[in-house]
């Protein structure tokens, strides 16, 4: 047989070839947000971080600070290049009101900052600030459903021990409570995983569906457990002043009859007394503790 210079049998070469051509053919560009993934990968050590470091113990009815800097983490939101490197957070323009959002634009250090810059690149206001990694909540819940069986053994001596799928047992019978909400979170992104191999299959499955519950189960999870007591809190003291203002109408309409009933009486003895002699007089005769201008100015003459 016949060999090549480089030792190689002319039909060995063409099969090595096209081995090569093969594999490059299977090599695809990579989408934006496989792109966006890759970048981030930094900020999943720095997600493990923030959850290995939540103070506290865990509490089935709200949100620690070091939680909600947990989930703000793994939701990885803002403005321009969220987590690509040297990129760094700047704050929103001040005309901008994002309320209890706290989003960020993520610029380079080098570029124009103008949030709304029209320099022919894209800029950061043409961005949606909130993102979507399955990968990073799927991290996040794991950690609260093993905080919340900690939680459960410190409780309950006889729940230590428990495996995870037990734990998420007990966390079903806890409707509303957080840990039935990160169960429930779980369960949800397993689903959209397997739905999303389902439909690689061919077998058409509604990915969108779940991915809905996913996202409003998430965001009520997000303000429930971190704002419901404020608001709660709130209503109430805005119940008890508006009861409170209707019972003060109520006595000083009371009051006010008995004033406006005395200087009517005095009126009709001395017509042309003016408002504040009369009310200087009803001021001694009711022995009353409001100022003679007041009871002058809710008086009327007849």
């Amino acid at each position: 047989m016949t060999l090549s210079a480089s030792g190689e049998a002319p039909g060995q070469h063409v099969k090595k070839r096209s081995l090569q051509q093969q594999f490059k053919a299977r090599l695809s560009p990579l989408t934006p947000a496989q792109i966006r993934s890759l970048k981030l990968l930094p900020r999943i050590a720095a997600l493990r971080t923030v959850l290995t470091n939540i103070r506290g113990d865990y509490d089935p009815n709200a949100l620690a600070e070091d939680e909600i800097a947990g989930l703000a983490e793994a939701f990885c939101d803002g403005f321009g290049s969220v987590g690509a490197p040297g990129h760094v957070g700047a704050s929103l323009p001040d005309d901008i009101r994002s309320g209890f959002l706290q989003h960020r634009n993520y610029i380079r250090e080098s570029e124009d900052s103008s949030f709304w810059r029209t320099d022919g690149s894209l800029p950061p206001s043409r961005y949606i600030p909130l993102s979507f990694f399955p990968s990073r909540l799927r991290l996040y819940f794991k950690t609260q459903v093993k905080r919340f069986g900690c939680w459960l053994a410190h409780q309950q001596p006889g729940c230590r021990n428990l495996s995870m799928r037990e734990v998420g047992v007990i966390a079903e019978r806890m409707p509303y409570q957080k840990p039935w909400y990160e169960v429930h979170a779980l369960r949800l992104l397993d689903q959209i995983q397997r739905q999303k191999h389902s439909r690689n299959r061919g077998v058409p499955w509604p990915i969108e569906i779940t991915a809905g519950q996913l996202g409003r189960l998430v965001e009520q999870y997000y303000w429930r457990f971190q704002f419901e007591r404020l608001a709660e809190g709130g209503l109430r003291s805005r119940r008890g002043a508006s009861a409170g203002g209707t019972a003060k109408a109520k006595l000083f309409e009371s009051k006010h009859i008995r004033i406006q009933r005395a200087a009517d009486q005095i009126w009709s003895a001395n017509s042309h007394l003016s408002k504040t002699s009369v009310a200087n007089i009803v001021k001694r005769q009711l022995r009353l503790s409001l100022s003679v201008k007041h009871i002058a100015s809710v008086i009327e003459h007849p």
